[in-house]
């Protein structure tokens, strides 16, 4: 899952390297500082002139492309099992337990599983912070 940030503590110059560091690293953003930030970190020394810092505090936007994430991961992995041509759009019986993400992530969720959400109930079960139900 992604994590907030990456910030390098360093003397040296770094302008180059973040965006190559964006895109290696699976972060929100990259920045470069002289001094230790502040914040929950997890920290390493590479060297003298280099110190890593990964920042472990999650907010709740990061939490929710989290749940999201996890949640299209489980939705493709149940289509693949029922054998869905990827191209089809079926019909996919859903509930969450927190209607405020729902109608916030219905049409990228669909958009992602290419599946077309139908209101419906049944076993919810918990994923990260939420609970769903879904069926194709």
């Amino acid at each position: 899952w992604k994590l907030n940030e990456l910030v390098l503590e360093t003397k040296l110059s770094f302008s180059n390297s973040k965006e190559i560091l964006s895109s290696m690293t699976n972060v929100e953003k990259v920045r470069v500082v002289k001094s230790k930030p502040e914040g929950k970190f997890i920290s390493a020394e590479l060297n003298k002139e280099l110190v890593l810092h990964l920042n472990i505090e999650a907010d709740s936007d990061l939490k929710n492309k989290w749940e999201l994430a996890e949640l299209t991961r489980l939705i493709q992995s149940e289509r693949k099992q029922k054998g869905f041509n990827p191209n089809e759009v079926v019909k996919l019986n859903f509930d969450c337990s927190d209607k405020k993400f729902l109608s916030k992530f219905k049409s990228e969720i669909e958009e992602s599983t290419n599946t077309k959400l139908v209101e419906a109930k049944g076993e919810m079960k918990k994923l990260l912070e939420r609970e769903f139900y879904f069926e194709f």
